[in-house]
């Protein structure tokens, strides 16, 4: 996840900066949310789906907009979705053992 902080107040980039490390857990908790809503109703494979459906979501949002005393500032989240490395390899390892399953019953049947 990225987010790409911008104002349209006159604020100088070390007041931008500021803002931005300020607002940026606010940011985070908000996607974090959006993701696992999304996330109840995907299964853990379905990385790439999670990754579309929040870009959507995102998309149709907008910028969010964060205020603090007269200064407003806006952030426009990135996300991309990657498989857990261990998912992967619990997906190979199961695939390997449907193969190895199978090889058994069919070696099985030959010899009855």
């Amino acid at each position: 996840m990225s987010f790409a902080w911008s104002s349209s107040s006159s604020v100088r980039a070390e007041a931008l900066n500021w803002y931005a490390r300020y607002f940026t857990p606010h940011a985070v908790q908000r996607l974090v949310r959006l993701a696992t809503d999304a996330a109840r109703d995907l299964a853990p494979h379905r990385a790439a789906d999670l990754e579309m459906h929040l870009q959507r979501v995102l998309a149709e949002q907008g910028p969010w907009r964060y205020e603090r005393g007269d200064v407003a500032v806006t952030c426009q989240p990135d996300v991309s979705v990657r498989l857990d490395e261990h998912l992967k390899q619990a997906r190979c390892a199961e695939q390997l053992s449907q193969r190895w399953i199978g090889i058994l019953e069919g070696a099985a049947h030959v010899n009855r």
